[in-house]
């Protein structure tokens, strides 16, 4: 759950440079190395919390005989939507929204910088090479967010089985949750 918390996070994180650098520009104590090394570490903190918070609640894991590993039980009532919005609909929305606002602030630019071309042709080719690399930068990150939301899917598929139906999910589902997380990560990588 850390690992997974962790790459979901990372991009909330990435997301949030991202907005300091292309909105918040004019605030300089935002472009240091010194806020973005205490966003990773809450980053960091913030997921090791939501790592043994389950710990907490009795019965909270169970352990996978074929997998040879410990992952949170999907049935409990009390788990499954804990795991579901912390680590994976809070983080998205935040990413979701974030993006949304660099995209209405490089919209903005755009016009602006179509309205003063003529007056100062460098300055808007300095503006609109700017605007273009936001707009690769947040086509990436969502290709990103659409690898890990493909990953994810059968994972929150089996949550929401094993809290409908007790925990009668068939064993193949738990399978491609686990290998497609995986396969998810792996493809970020590449």
């Amino acid at each position: 759950m850390v690992s997974i918390s962790g790459i979901t996070y990372s991009l909330l994180i990435q997301a949030i440079s991202r907005l300091f650098f292309s909105i918040f520009y004019s605030h300089k104590f935002l472009l240091k190395k010194r806020i973005h090394w205490i966003l990773i570490f809450f980053k960091w903190l913030i997921c090791f919390i939501i790592g043994i918070q389950p710990l907490s609640i009795e019965h909270g894991f169970e352990r996978i005989r074929e997998h040879r590993m410990c992952r949170i039980k999907t049935n409990k009532l009390s788990i499954a939507p804990y795991s579901i919005c912390i680590v994976y609909v809070f983080p998205r929305r935040i990413v979701i929204i974030v993006y949304a606002l660099i995209f209405y602030q490089v919209h903005q630019s755009t016009h602006r910088a179509r309205s003063n071309l003529i007056k100062i042709y460098t300055s808007a080719c300095i503006c609109l090479t700017f605007i273009c690399k936001n707009l690769i930068v947040m086509k990436n990150i969502l290709t990103i967010l659409n690898i890990l939301m493909c990953g994810e899917t059968p994972y929150l598929i089996l949550m929401i089985w094993d809290l409908i139906d007790s925990g009668s999910a068939p064993r193949q589902l738990y399978f491609l949750s686990v290998n497609s997380l995986v396969s998810a990560t792996t493809l970020l990588a590449i």
